[in-house]
């Protein structure tokens, strides 16, 4: 099972989409680290802690390595993703465009929340025409989205 570590964007979006229960039935064995927890929301830590108490998130509280070199756009919290994802050879989910860019530099398999929707639908965990309504609420909220790529999806997902 390929293990995958979210960044807290990844999390905070499934959550305000309602597709956290499908999110944490992909065949990965999901993760995320202490530092990511702390930066959401009380709501969205309680929703999250459900899934930890079924086993299905796990936390990562391990050091951040000294030895791997950040620029200071990176947070704590993206820190400690990448080192997990580093360490763990594990697949990153974030949409923060520093984060992926320091994957890119250090060959960590990275995705957003576009790769996480067409993982549900490949994976028959919600039908093309959900995934189309919840894409067009998240384009909505969220004006950091690759718009190309959203249009494209949107076409396939409603015809």
């Amino acid at each position: 099972m390929k293990i995958s570590v979210a960044d807290a964007n990844i999390l905070i979006d499934l959550i305000e989409l309602s597709l956290d229960q499908d999110f944490f039935e992909l065949p990965f064995e999901i993760w995320t680290t202490k530092s990511v927890m702390l930066e959401l929301h009380d709501s969205q830590q309680n929703i999250l802690v459900d899934y930890m108490d079924k086993f299905a998130l796990n936390i990562d509280d391990s050091p951040i390595n000294e030895d791997l070199k950040f620029s200071r756009s990176l947070t704590i919290a993206d820190q400690s993703v990448l080192c997990f994802a580093y360490n763990k050879k594990a697949l990153l989910l974030t949409g923060d465009k520093p984060v992926r860019k320091w994957c890119a530099n250090h060959n960590i398999e990275v995705h957003g929340i576009l790769w996480v929707l067409d993982q549900l639908i490949e994976n028959n965990l919600i039908h093309e025409s959900k995934g189309a309504r919840k894409l067009s609420y998240l384009m909505s909220i969220n004006n950091r989205l690759p718009e190309d790529q959203c249009l494209i999806r949107l076409k396939k997902w409603k015809s």
